[in-house]
């Protein structure tokens, strides 16, 4: 059979309508092949010769050489796909090949395939082979759009000729579709994968029963430095950040979601080595859109009840208890022991991996307080290290010979008993402890991180939203490039793209003195058009169908409109508008609900605070346009008055729970004054309405502007009114819970407050 028709079967097998947005893999075997040519009487060892022959047309000798005549003509053609495939195929059935090869024993596969001697020298022109391996990404993503399937060329391990079609096949279709199962029974987490030598032991043990014994053996411990261990760590590295922690059914083979994975994560939110005090919390962390009431969750076998909700850029707020809303002290709990949490509603599983040491670095760049855990040492940066007492003297030691500025930190207040606190600026390497401690493995490998930004497909990203870049394993020395310009890193340790046009490339190399030691492309998509030129249906003014309507004919598809006129706007509603009741008839207006600026306040204040309290009471979106709530914690404030006013409308505890969450956040967090002064007044009457009344007089009521002497002297009496106690208070003009308030009974609340105090003061004076 002919090269070609080879190379289109081949092409059609992996790049098909079926393969949209997905991502493809190159996966060629004998069997394929096989299967492939079976129709035609053919095989293996003919398509092997047509490779050998290569198509009519190019006379060139040498197989990396016809190749690239393929590769110079081939878009001048227009042909369907792009014609060197079939040779790339090739390079990948080399990889599969078996027998008796040793650990560097690529070139001497692709040699035996072809009929010579299976020496281990590389072979002419291979390295000319990685531009069709670029456009063949190019032509996946660009061209077609991730319409056929998309091919991403990764090029992260220090074989970057070889590897690219070693990783095609190092992994076979069923070993892929069980690895989700592998992560979630070893607890990992997608979003801060573990050091290469930790991964590969966790799929030793993890994989035992999901991996081929090929695969096993790869993982061998003195396999570390052979073309296939760098392959094959690189690509589950990439299927475990491209996991969203759903795990399906592969024993039935359903396609419906079983469970979704997450991570519990410890995080030191208040570290003070001065007086000595830490608090450990828990957090949750996932890759899946939080639920609108967040988070129920039990930990396995136990019957207490935890709530959390969702913080941002998948991280939870503090797991907390659901009845008091308390955050959990992490350091009272076995932060050594396997600990599962399981949500009592959703199919949500969250796992806080079982390790005698667990690494913390700065919660900066994932946007939270304090210190975050992490799942492999860093190079070059800062750490800190929770050490269980049985190996405190391992890390000592390990840490004064091999740490700079290692030290321990005398913690007195918050730590699990039993448990130890060090700190240190870097590491420089992990012999001592790597193989006792696999959480301290060092990254061997730099790799590209791609984080953030609005991706079209594949690697494509829009150019009003690019991504940022991380670079894994970082030594002080790399320099990081985008199209030959150096990009600055940031405080968090990552590095901006800027803009770039829609269609560009953006090719990023990580250079070690002039070496490059990881690159990848990146591609600005293309905009799309807008109002697009075709309609697929197209409607009257009555919402009718129109079937070939004229072109000059009034049209509507959703939004867009044809041939009609659009009445100019020409201001707001008039005041005298006539209001029709439901016969159209017209009726008076009802009384509307105006509350002036009170006496003692000035105008400013008081109408950013009365604009901000309609907007609450008003019942719309999620869309906050008021000043207050555009303020620094406004956007927290805001949402949790809304859950507060459900909460006593529907008698919600869910409800009430988000409304004291959002609202605790905004009092810790708000660098605005005024903001947190209203938080912390809705805050307690959230817990007063909600029956944690045992917890009003704990809610800090701060010095206030005279603005809110009135809201002052509220809260102050609302804490007495818990407290049975009475002193004699003076009501003063400002603000109180009749402004701030988005519930009509907190005015009603005000004045029983108010005459609670004017009777205790005519008592007194009696």
């Amino acid at each position: 059979m002919e090269y070609s028709r080879w190379n289109n079967l081949i092409a059609s097998r992996f790049f098909n309508p079926e393969m949209a947005n997905q991502r493809v893999y190159l996966s060629v075997s004998r069997e394929l092949i096989d299967e492939l040519g079976k129709p035609d009487g053919v095989g293996y060892a003919d398509f092997v010769e047509a490779v050998k022959r290569g198509p009519e047309g190019v006379y060139v000798s040498g197989l990396c050489e016809k190749a690239e005549e393929l590769f110079r003509k081939w878009r001048r053609k227009r042909s369907a796909f792009p014609p060197y495939l079939g040779y790339l195929a090739f390079f990948v059935l080399a990889a599969g090949l078996k027998g008796s090869f040793a650990a560097h024993a690529y070139y001497p596969r692709l040699r035996k395939l072809l009929g010579g001697e299976p020496v281990a020298r590389t072979y002419p022109h291979f390295s000319h082979m990685r531009a069709l391996w670029e456009d063949l990404e190019k032509w996946s993503q660009v061209d077609l759009k991730g319409e056929v399937g998309v091919f991403e060329l990764r090029v992260t391990s220090g074989f970057k000729h070889v590897g690219v079609p070693i990783s095609q096949v190092i992994l076979s279709d069923r070993e892929r579709s069980l690895l989700p199962a592998t992560f979630a029974a070893a607890g990992l987490d997608a979003t801060a994968p573990p050091a290469e030598a930790h991964l590969a032991q966790v799929l030793r043990v993890h994989g035992k029963k999901r991996l081929r014994s090929r695969t096993l053996a790869i993982l061998d411990p003195s396999e570390e430095l052979s073309e296939e261990y760098a392959a094959l760590i690189d690509t589950v590295l990439q299927e475990l950040r491209a996991w969203d922690g759903t795990v399906s059914d592969t024993v039935t083979g359903q396609e419906t979601p079983t469970a979704v994975f997450g991570s519990l994560r410890l995080c030191c939110e208040e570290f003070d080595p001065i007086a000595g005090t830490i608090l450990l919390q828990l957090r949750c962390r996932t890759r899946h859109e939080f639920p609108a009431d967040g988070l129920n969750l039990r930990i396995t076998k136990a019957t207490d009840l935890y709530h959390c909700d969702e913080h941002g850029s998948g991280w939870s707020t503090p797991v907390a208890d659901a009845k008091t809303l308390e955050p959990l002290d992490a350091g009272s709990l076995n932060v050594c022991s396997d600990l599962r949490m399981k949500e009592v509603d959703l199919n949500w599983r969250f796992a806080l991996s079982d390790t005698p040491v667990r690494v913390f670095l700065s919660g900066l760049s994932d946007g939270l307080p304090g210190l975050v855990e992490w799942n492999q040492l860093p190079r070059s940066m800062e750490f800190h290290l929770l050490v269980r007492k049985e190996y405190v003297d391992l890390i000592e030691r390990w840490g004064r010979s091999s740490c700079s500025d290692f030290k321990p930190v005398q913690i007195n207040e918050g730590l699990p008993q039993g448990w130890f606190f060090y700190s240190a600026k870097s590491a420089a390497n992990d012999e001592e402890v790597r193989d006792v401690c696999p959480v301290l493995c060092l990254p061997t490998t730099m790799r590209i991180v791609v984080e953030g930004g609005v991706r079209a497909r594949g690697s494509r990203f829009f150019n009003f939203a690019l991504p940022q870049l991380f670079i894994e394993g970082a030594s002080p020395e790399v320099r990081v490039y985008c199209n030959g310009q150096v990009l600055d890193r940031t405080e968090s340790g990552r590095y901006a793209l800027g803009s770039a046009a829609p269609g560009a490339r953006l090719h990023v190399e990580v250079k070690k003195t002039k070496s490059v030691v990881a690159e990848r492309a990146l591609y600005v998509a293309e905009q799309e058009p807008w109002p697009p030129s075709v309609q697929f249906e197209w409607f009257d003014i009555f919402g009718t169908e129109l079937q070939n309507p004229p072109s000059s004919s009034p049209r509507f598809a959703g939004a867009l409109s044809a041939n009609c006129a659009v009445p100019e706007f020409t201001g707001w509603i008039p005041e005298d508008v006539a209001v029709l009741g439901p016969d159209l008839e017209p009726v008076a207006p009802g009384p509307i609900d105006i509350v002036e600026v009170p006496p003692g306040v000035d105008l400013p204040i008081g109408d950013l605070v009365l604009e901000w309290r309609n907007e609450v009471r008003a019942e719309g979106g999620p869309r906050y346009t008021s000043r207050l709530a555009g303020r620094a914690g406004g956007g927290e404030l805001t949402e949790g008055a809304r859950h507060y006013a459900g909460g006593v409308r529907l008698q919600d505890t869910r409800s009430f729970n988000r409304a004291i969450s959002e609202l605790t956040n905004a009092v810790a967090n708000s660098s605005d004054d005024i903001v947190r002064i209203i938080a912390g007044a809705v805050l307690q009457l959230a817990l007063y309405r909600s029956g944690r009344r045992e917890r009003v007089s704990s809610v800090s009521i701060p010095e206030m502007p005279r603005e809110f002497a009135r809201l002052s002297a509220c809260m102050h009496a609302l804490s007495r009114k818990r407290n049975h106690t009475t002193v004699e208070v003076e009501w003063p003009d400002g603000l109180g819970f009749k402004e701030i308030s988005p519930v009509e009974e907190d005015s009603s609340l005000e004045d029983e407050l108010r005459i609670h105090s004017r009777d205790t003061s005519v008592e007194r004076a009696g």
